[in-house]
């Protein structure tokens, strides 16, 4: 979010709120994955090992909010660049809390086959 700050003169997001922090925490998250590296960790220590807890944490609930953070972010920067290609992420913002209530609802478990699916997202503003 640096190369904005060198377009237009000025800071677009404050790196101390959001939606700065979520997408900070997106592509850290992503940096891990797509970079993972060997790590030494000592199965007797007495502190638990966070790798594999922390990569549990990126569920459903956790990736609508990245969506969510995205969005805004997509939508401040069509403002200042080329508001019809954020289309997609105005939509999202106006049903942000159906799509953060989908998240949490398939937090913790996989829907059933013959299980009656939220609509499509596109549906929503119709």
């Amino acid at each position: 979010m640096v190369g904005t700050e060198l377009v237009l003169g000025e800071p677009l997001f404050d790196p101390g709120a959001e939606p700065y922090q979520t997408v900070a925490s997106l592509l850290r998250t992503r940096n891990r994955l797509a970079h993972a590296r060997p790590e030494r960790f000592d199965l007797t220590a007495t502190s638990s090992y966070s790798g594999p807890a922390a990569l549990a944490q990126l569920g459903p609930a956790q990736a609508a909010r990245f969506l969510v953070a995205v969005a805004h972010v997509m939508a401040e920067l069509g403002k200042h660049f080329h508001p019809v290609a954020y289309v997609a992420a105005d939509l999202l913002l106006e049903n942000r809390t159906y799509v953060l209530k989908i998240g949490r609802a398939f937090e913790h478990r996989v829907p059933d086959l013959d299980e009656q699916r939220p609509p499509p997202l596109a549906q929503l503003g119709r």
